[in-house]
């Protein structure tokens, strides 16, 4: 193969996925993938990577169980059950149900 078109290739490939990683196309931003991967310009916001539970846009599994967020979308539902909005836990809401982040106290509820 020609080393000038292997090289052009190579640096196609490179560009690809720099542009994957950083959201940027041509030095252009695009706001919905650094919303979605909280990255801006390849740079990762630690705040919004906690709120999400996505680090570099992939989604953490557990930590979605735990907050009742996927993909920093909250479940109402979950919310309820568990008394947690986005994570955070209201004490009022485990005081009267004896629940602690979704967990039952048994000796609570006798």
């Amino acid at each position: 193969m020609d080393t000038k078109l292997n090289t052009l290739l190579v640096l196609r490939v490179a560009y690809s996925t720099y542009e994957f990683i950083t959201g940027r196309v041509g030095g252009i931003a695009y706001p919905t993938y650094e919303f979605i991967t909280g990255r801006v310009g390849g740079i990762a916001y630690p705040t919004y990577e906690f709120i999400t539970g996505r680090v570099g846009g992939i989604a953490y599994p557990t930590y979605e169980f735990i907050t009742g967020r996927v993909g920093g979308i909250a479940y109402p539902t979950y919310e309820f059950i568990t008394g947690r909005v986005g994570g955070i836990a209201y004490p009022t809401y485990e005081f009267i149900t004896g629940r602690v982040g979704g967990i039952a106290y048994p000796t609570y509820e006798v």
